[in-house]
C-alpha cells in the first residue's frame, strides 16, 4: 500500500512542526516545503557556515531589493528618460530615488548624462 506524495508530504510536515522550531524557521519550512527545509538546515547548520557560535549571518533582504532597483534604473537610463520620468515611474512601485541618485547610478555604470526632465 503506497501512500500519496501529498500524505507522504504531510507526514514530514507534521513531525518537522513537533520539534517546536522558532517562528522563522516555521515560516521557512512553510514556504519551502519539508524536504527543501531539510537541505537548507543542513546547510544552515555546518561549522563552515556558522558565523559566531552556532549562529549563521542573515543578510537583508535590502541588499537584494537595492540590486533590483538598481538594475531597474540602469534600464530606465538605456531607454533614455529623464530623472524625473524615472523618478515618477519608480514612485509607481513603491521606491523612492533622488535625481541625484540616479545620476550617481549612471556614473557609476559609465551609462552617460542622465537629463533632469
Amino acid at each position: 500500500m503506497s501512500e500519496s506524495a501529498a500524505e507522504i508530504n504531510s507526514l514530514k510536515m507534521a513531525e518537522l512542526n513537533k520539534l517546536n522550531l522558532p517562528k522563522f524557521w516555521r515560516e521557512i519550512l512553510q514556504i519551502a516545503g519539508p524536504d527543501m527545509f531539510i537541505k537548507i538546515w543542513r546547510v544552515a547548520s555546518c561549522p563552515e557556515n556558522q558565523w559566531k557560535q552556532d549562529k549563521i549571518y542573515v543578510p537583508s533582504i535590502k541588499k537584494y531589493q537595492e540590486f533590483q532597483c538598481v538594475q531597474i534604473i540602469k534600464c530606465f537610463i538605456e531607454s533614455n528618460m529623464s530623472c524625473t520620468e524615472i523618478t515618477k515611474e519608480l514612485e509607481k512601485h513603491g521606491m523612492s530615488r533622488s535625481p541625484d541618485t540616479i545620476r550617481r547610478i549612471a556614473k557609476k555604470y559609465e551609462l552617460g548624462e542622465v537629463p533632469l526632465r
